[in-house]
């Protein structure tokens, strides 16, 4: 006889799996979660308190209250952008030069930053028309160094001269 003792977590040796085979060759069936809809999942219907009342809302149109409060309340820079983001998905920023909003301004980046500079100091903060850009412009072009003309050049702000 051996010296080994047969007991808890002590199988007998004749009744174990060989080395290298498992006892549930199968293994775990995988669970079937179904196919998931993000657009059912962001259609949700939500029951929120809202000052007290009771709302119901999507959970898309939580996300975005949630990012707003955030941006505005606690100056979140991914919830700003996000939101950013957001809006110019949907064609909200169309048209619109300057968003101006816990500290974030959008400057036109179609024009040079010395033209940018210009606009500024004479008009303040986007949008500007486009009498003031012609301005800027002619100002820009009479004054800028041989340097910013190289880079306006190659970055192809003025084609036209």
């Amino acid at each position: 006889m051996s010296d080994y003792t047969v007991g808890y977590g002590r199988p007998p040796k004749d009744t174990r799996f060989p080395d290298g085979e498992s006892g549930n060759p199968k293994g775990r069936p995988p669970i079937d979660r179904g196919a998931l809809d993000p657009s059912s999942v962001l259609n949700a219907e939500r029951k929120v308190r809202i000052n007290g009342k009771r709302k119901t809302m999507s959970s898309g149109e939580l996300r975005l209250r949630k990012q707003v409060k955030l941006a505005l309340e606690k100056k979140n820079v991914s919830a700003i952008l996000y939101l950013i983001d957001q809006f110019e998905k949907y064609g909200l920023l169309a048209g619109v030069v300057q968003h101006r909003q816990s500290n974030v301004v959008l400057i036109p980046t179609d024009i040079p930053d010395g033209m940018v500079r210009l606009l500024q100091d004479q008009y303040g903060w986007p949008p500007y028309t486009s009498k003031e850009r012609a301005w800027a412009k002619r100002v820009y072009l009479e004054q800028r160094t041989e340097e910013e003309r190289e880079e306006d050049e190659f970055i192809g702000y003025f084609d036209d001269g």
